[in-house]
């Protein structure tokens, strides 16, 4: 029965399809039972023979080399790729998967030890600036401590100031009426010994007036000492948090 040999370019499925064609053929051309008569015939036409004939060769081997290198190159089946195959596009996206994850675990490492190192570097940083500034730190928390202390007493100085104003105005107040009053009784009365301690007690009276006035300058001066006090250390502290800026931005 003809064969056609396969090339180097046909389908392998097409040719292995076309051998099993061949021998489905083949099959039914021969019967079973006369493939089971020619087998026996010929088992027992190899019976007789000598074990020795079966087991020598008559094949050259020089002869056989060159066949084998002649049909060699036909026997290769070189399937050609086709860029559009489902298969080709898998593997290229596995590859493609394979490659990123590699590059991103490398990425990622390199990122994770260089972010542990700033953080190393960040907190001994914090530490050493902690140990510098531990005692500027404490002079700040007693400046502070002292700053709200003579808020409350510049508070409670004016809040004192202010109450003692009131009382002033009402003295004052109270002056000019009992003045108006004398006067009135001066005009009406002839007797000039009520004048006199009219007079007398308007003297006295300005003499307590004078004597409130000395007061209240004494609490106006302990006013601004406290209000130039406040802006001294206000300013001191503006200045060191100036000073520790740079320091900080140093280090």
């Amino acid at each position: 029965q003809p064969f056609d040999t396969p090339q180097e370019y046909d389908d392998p499925n097409a040719t292995i399809s076309n051998i099993l064609s061949e021998l489905r053929a083949l099959v039914r051309r021969y019967h079973s039972n006369n493939i089971l008569t020619s087998v026996c015939r010929s088992i027992w036409e190899l019976s007789g023979s000598r074990p020795v004939v079966v087991l020598e060769s008559d094949v050259d081997a020089a002869e056989w080399n060159l066949e084998v290198e002649r049909v060699l190159p036909q026997l290769k089946v070189t399937i050609r790729t086709d860029n559009k195959d489902w298969r080709i596009h898998l593997d290229q996206m596995h590859t493609s998967r394979r490659h990123h994850h590699i590059l991103a675990r490398r990425c990622l490492f390199k990122l994770r030890e260089d972010i542990s190192k700033t953080l190393e570097k960040v907190s001994s940083r914090e530490k050493y600036l902690t140990t510098q500034l531990e005692h500027c730190i404490s002079e700040y928390r007693q400046a502070q401590a002292q700053l709200n202390k003579e808020k409350e007493l510049y508070q409670q100085a004016s809040g004192g100031v202010t109450e003692r104003s009131r009382i002033l105005a009402e003295i004052s107040e109270d002056l000019e009426k009992f003045k108006q009053e004398m006067e009135e009784k001066g005009s009406s009365m002839s007797d000039g010994a009520p004048v006199v301690k009219i007079r007398q007690s308007l003297t006295k009276l300005k003499q307590e007036i004078e004597q409130m006035d000395v007061r209240m300058g004494v609490v106006e001066h302990t006013l601004l000492q406290a209000k130039l006090r406040e802006k001294n250390n206000m300013t001191r502290d503006m200045h060191a948090t100036h000073l520790l800026e740079p320091n900080t931005q140093t280090y």
